[in-house]
């Protein structure tokens, strides 16, 4: 006679309410049976690869089949997981997991927060259950290095997911959960998906009982260099104790540089503390299907930068030795603020344009340059001046910086651009503008027309490594100061981080890259601090500009003169540059013949 199953009083009733509700007891399901059962997987129109499910499976304890132990094996051959096989503790706290683009990490993060969701909201008194006030909201929060980024990625993964869990879709069709643009909301039992970025700060001190950071490598680093990303791991971690071990903390990110707040996140968390489980692996190692060496993108990538793409996809961090700046120095001088706000335009006629919004008057003349592009590159476009420390260095304080984008068939309005600028001159005056001579003569005349000492220069590939040695000497001086309120400014840090000095003698972006808005700000800097010219280390060479920006209104000079043109550009023009050289280092402003 087969024996009689025991009756578990406590989660009957419960079990009974949900069902009159139509909702199932989430105490039946682990995070694979609740993807195969409660996922209308039909309108998500995703399967997960095993590389994908096999961290998930680790974190939760979930028994593994043949097939995944023997790739956990072969990944722990190769140092790509903490996993022990002898390890019986089940589900782990926490994961960290370091995986290259296009591997679907973020995917995972997002049904791991979802089902942590789904689990609360199941739950009849998640307050009562963990022992904290009735009034007390928990959270659950998705935080990647901006809020746009963290929108566009990992909050909009998990706002599409949720409504594709079938108890928590009619919920939802009830008005029991609601879904934002800010939040996923049960406000019955108060529980909470909250977006976060790098520098939010707002979840300190709440009840959070998932954390889940993405792109941890790329967050901000304090004026002391250390990483954001691990002060959020351990300030807003802390807030999790409450939840004992139910609490669960995420990192996830694919490689930037050695040394990066993943790597240092996976050798001083995952490897001592067997609470957290940690993976650092090769695209292909989890989404095969996508990021395949098979795939035509992966291996364009591979053929056009084989060490970027090394990187990217498989996590073989580059030596800095071929980084032209310190990456460090690039961040502690993003300390200013923005003078102007503007805003993207559609581009309906396909001209690519923005709108100044403000620009704050200044009683000071400032210096700009434009680094010009029609299609392909950004159009960069940079202005700043010249002011005194507390101790007396001269700082470049950068006051503006815009990149028209170009994309598709759309291309850069030229007249936005010079409106644009124009704009900016009525309330900030220029003292000095300068332009890549390429395809500017138009913005030149323009600018003279309206009074702005405006000049069209030819850059070498010399004077390209003299203004960027220049600019490096200032950032590693904590000379230069950049707006960190600006919309472009992760864009700024990357072209600036990813500069490299190719053969010695030219400064040159990677090749999947542009330097349009690092050249802008490398001219700035070298206009205002010419009289400096350094080689790692200063030393005054000659005061070679007449007037320093303070000195005179632009307003106030003579029209500028027209370059004399010559019919023949052989003979004629070589004897007349020839006379007018003067024995002395051009500085930049000035024609480089």
């Amino acid at each position: 006679m087969p024996k009689k199953e025991s009756i578990d009083h406590s989660n009957f009733f419960q079990d009974l309410a949900l069902s009159i509700k139509g909702e199932s007891s989430s105490r039946k399901h682990d995070i694979i049976s609740f993807l195969e059962e409660e996922v209308d997987n039909e309108a998500w129109g995703i399967e997960l690869c095993r590389g994908q499910l096999i961290p998930l499976k680790v974190l939760y304890g979930v028994e593994l089949d043949l097939k995944d132990r023997e790739i956990l094996e072969e990944w722990k051959q190769y140092d790509r997981t903490t996993w022990d096989p002898l390890d019986t503790a089940g589900e782990h706290q926490g994961m960290i997991l370091e995986s290259g683009r296009r591997s679907g990490k973020s995917l995972v993060a997002a049904v791991i927060i979802v089902f942590e969701f789904y689990k609360l909201v199941m739950r009849k008194n998640p307050q009562a259950w963990y022992g904290v006030a009735a009034n007390s909201p928990i959270s659950l929060i998705a935080m990647a290095t901006t809020a746009d980024q963290t929108q566009k990625t990992i909050f909009n993964q998990i706002r599409n997911l949720v409504p594709l869990v079938r108890p928590l879709k009619r919920m939802a069709e009830r008005g029991d959960i609601d879904i934002n643009k800010k939040q996923v909301a049960c406000e019955e039992k108060m529980i909470y998906i909250y977006p976060g970025h790098s520098e939010s700060s707002g979840q300190v001190g709440q009840n959070v009982i998932c954390l889940v950071m993405d792109e941890v490598a790329r967050f901000p680093t304090d004026p002391e260099g250390n990483s954001y990303a691990e002060t959020i791991w351990s300030n807003i971690g802390l807030a999790g104790m409450t939840f004992g071990n139910d609490a669960k903390r995420i990192a996830l990110s694919s490689a930037w540089e050695p040394g990066d707040a993943i790597e240092n996140l996976y050798e001083n968390v995952a490897k001592p503390e067997k609470e957290y489980i940690g993976f650092r692996l090769r695209s292909f190692d989890m989404n095969p299907k996508k990021a395949s060496r098979d795939n035509p993108v992966v291996k364009s990538e591979y053929s056009l930068n084989p060490l970027k793409a090394a990187l990217e996809f498989e996590g073989k961090r580059l030596t800095p030795q071929n980084r032209f700046m310190n990456s460090t120095a690039v961040v502690q001088a993003f300390s200013g603020r923005s003078k102007i706000r503007y805003r993207d335009e559609p581009a309906d006629d396909g001209l690519v344009r923005k709108t100044l919004l403000s620009a704050e008057p200044a009683d000071y003349f400032s210096v700009g340059h434009i680094d010009p592009a029609i299609v392909g590159c950004r159009y960069g476009f940079a202005f700043g001046h010249t002011e005194r420390d507390k101790e007396g260095k001269r700082l470049v304080v950068i006051d503006g910086m815009m990149a028209w984008q170009p994309y598709a068939s759309n291309e850069v309005s030229i007249t936005n651009v010079q409106q644009v600028i124009l704009d900016i001159h009525e309330k900030r005056p220029f003292i000095k503008l300068t332009s890549d001579h390429h395809q500017q003569a138009e913005t030149i005349q323009r600018m003279r027309a309206r009074g702005i000492n405006a000049q069209g220069l030819t850059f070498s590939n010399k004077h390209q490594l003299n203004i960027y040695e220049q600019l490096r000497y200032l950032l590693n001086e904590g000379r230069v100061v950049l707006p960190k309120d600006s919309p472009i400014k992760e864009l700024v840090k990357d072209e600036l981080n990813q500069l490299e000095l190719a053969n010695g003698n030219r400064i040159e972006p990677p090749s999947h890259g542009s330097k349009d808005i690092a050249d802008s700000i490398a001219s700035v800097a070298w206009y205002l601090t010419g009289d400096e010219v350094v080689d790692d280390k200063p030393k005054v060479i000659s005061s070679s500009r007449k007037v320093q920006p303070e000195d005179q209104d632009p307003r106030s000079l003579p029209p500028p003169q027209e370059e004399p043109s010559f019919p023949n550009r052989g003979s004629m023009r070589r004897k007349y540059f020839k006379q007018r050289r003067k024995p002395r280092r051009y500085s930049f402003g000035e024609d480089p013949y």
